[in-house]
C-alpha cells in the first residue's frame, strides 16, 4: 500500500504570523478604473478591417483580384481565389476571415450596381429606337422578342456601363471569345429581366407573363447567371488583368444620335421660335 505520509500537503499553508490578516480587496471606483492602466474599454467605432484599411495598397490589391473574380461569373461563393491571389502566404485565421468578409462586401456592392444600371441601359436603348416603336418596346413583356432585339443591337459599351466597376482592371475587348460571349449574355439577360421587373412593380394587376418577375426573382437570377452549362469552363483566365490599369470612367452614353432625338433638328432658315423673344432695347 502506498505510504500516504509522503504525499504532498494539499491544504493551504497557514500564515506564519497569526496576528496578521489578509488585506481587504480594493473597492473599484470610477477613479480607480481610469487610473489603472490594465483596465481597458473596447474602443468605440473601431474599424472592422483594421489591417486592410491601415495599408491602402493591400486593400487595393485585394479589390483588384475580387473585381477580376466577380466579373468572371458573378458567383458570390467564389471568395477564396481573390484572397489567395492577393496574399499567397495568408493562413487561416482572423486576417483571412477579414479579407473574405471584405470580398463578400465588394460582391454585394457590385451586384447592386449592376441591377441599378441594367434598367437604365434598357431605357436608353428604347430611346435610340424609331419613335413609333418606343412606346411598344417600353411596354413589351415578350422576353424572347426583347432578347433577340437586344442581341442584334448589342454593343460592348452596354456591358461597360452596367459593369463599370470592373473596367479599370479588365478590358472587355481583350477577354477571350467565351468571356465576351458571357458578358453579352449577362448584359442582355439583366436588361430584359430588370425591365420586366420594373413593369411588374408598376402594375397593380400584372399579366401572367410578369407573374414571376418580382424583386426576389431578379436577385436570384443575377446569382444564377453563371449556372448555364455553356459557361461551365469559364474561368478568370478568360478575363485577364489589364497590362496597365485604366482610370474608371463615369458611366455615360457614348453619344446621342441627333437624327433620333426630338430636339436634334437642324435650324431651318426663317424658322421662328414658338415664343418670340423680347426685342432688345438700347439704353437712352
Amino acid at each position: 500500500m502506498e505510504d500516504l505520509s509522503s504525499s504532498p500537503n494539499l491544504h493551504p499553508t497557514e500564515p506564519t504570523n497569526s496576528s496578521s490578516s489578509p488585506s481587504p480587496l480594493p473597492i473599484l471606483t470610477k477613479e480607480t478604473v481610469q487610473e489603472n492602466p490594465t483596465t481597458t474599454c473596447k474602443p468605440q467605432g473601431k474599424s472592422r478591417y483594421p489591417s486592410l484599411e491601415a495599408n491602402p495598397d493591400t486593400a487595393a490589391k485585394l479589390k483588384r483580384f475580387a473585381q477580376r473574380q466577380f466579373i468572371a461569373g458573378f458567383d458570390n461563393t467564389r471568395v477564396e481565389w481573390p484572397v489567395k491571389g492577393a496574399f499567397p502566404e495568408i493562413e487561416s485565421g482572423h486576417p483571412y476571415k477579414q479579407a473574405v468578409e471584405r470580398v463578400r462586401k465588394f460582391y454585394g456592392i457590385w451586384k447592386s450596381h449592376g441591377l441599378k444600371h441594367a434598367p437604365k441601359c434598357y431605357e436608353r436603348w428604347v430611346l435610340s429606337q424609331p419613335e413609333n416603336e418606343r412606346e411598344r418596346l417600353a411596354q413589351c413583356t415578350d422576353f424572347k422578342e426583347l432578347r433577340c432585339a437586344l442581341s442584334a443591337a448589342y454593343d460592348v459599351e452596354w456591358a461597360s456601363y452596367i459593369f463599370s466597376w470592373a473596367t479599370s482592371v479588365v478590358s472587355f475587348q481583350d477577354c477571350s471569345s467565351l468571356g465576351q460571349e458571357f458578358l453579352k449574355y449577362c448584359t442582355i439577360q439583366l436588361m430584359v429581366r430588370a425591365h420586366l421587373t420594373a413593369l411588374r412593380q408598376k402594375s397593380s394587376s400584372p399579366s401572367p407573363e410578369l407573374a414571376k418577375f418580382d424583386r426576389r426573382y431578379l436577385l436570384a437570377s443575377f446569382d444564377g447567371l453563371h449556372t448555364h452549362e455553356k459557361w461551365r469552363n469559364l474561368t478568370v483566365e478568360d478575363f485577364p488583368f489589364r497590362s496597365v490599369p485604366a482610370l474608371r470612367k463615369r458611366a455615360c452614353l457614348r453619344r446621342v444620335d441627333m437624327n433620333a432625338d426630338s430636339d436634334g433638328d437642324v435650324e431651318i432658315e426663317g424658322e421662328q421660335p414658338r415664343t418670340k423673344a423680347p426685342a432688345h432695347r438700347s439704353p437712352d
